[in-house]
């Protein structure tokens, strides 16, 4: 039943993406289109040219898939970044609180425990930019078993 959760969750997130990028697509290829479609129909054989205007669109909506895609890669990072620094701060001060390292007094919700969620969201954010998302050398090979799970889901969601 997980499984199928999260597949839900993955096919609605990719539904999103499509949606937006072929809404952006659309866009475009409504004001591109009289630029376009010349220079195509010119580039195109005489018999072709008529599907000038169709390849336009596709392009057109190619292009606002790779943008959307794009635009959630980052957000989605930046949600992981955020979550994960809230999630290491908050039971880092429990964890300091408990062995004394920090008063008892120290707000988790406090001005200070604020500036080092975002201090960490910061680094995370920047780590995963500066890796193109991806995992570098010694933790890739690490962590292959999870990125193979990872690419059969994202196989599986794109075909079903």
């Amino acid at each position: 039943m997980g499984l199928l959760s999260v597949v839900a969750t993955l096919r609605v997130d990719f539904a999103q993406a499509v949606t937006l990028g072929c809404s952006l697509g659309e866009i475009c290829d409504t004001h591109c289109r009289k630029y376009l479609e010349p220079a195509m129909g010119a580039f195109l054989p005489d018999d072709l040219a008529k599907w000038a205007p169709v390849a336009s669109g596709y392009i057109f909506r190619t292009l606002g898939c790779m943008l959307a895609w794009m635009i959630k890669r980052f957000i989605t990072g930046f949600h992981a970044a955020m979550r994960g620094a809230d999630m290491f701060v908050s039971n880092a001060i429990i964890l300091a609180k408990k062995n004394g390292y920090v008063n008892e007094s120290f707000d988790t919700n406090g001005p200070q425990a604020s500036a080092l969620i975002s201090l960490v969201a910061f680094v995370g954010f920047y780590w995963q930019v500066s890796n193109n998302f991806g995992l570098p050398f010694p933790l890739n090979i690490l962590m292959l078993p999870a990125s193979i799970v990872e690419w059969v889901l994202s196989t599986w969601v794109a075909l079903i």
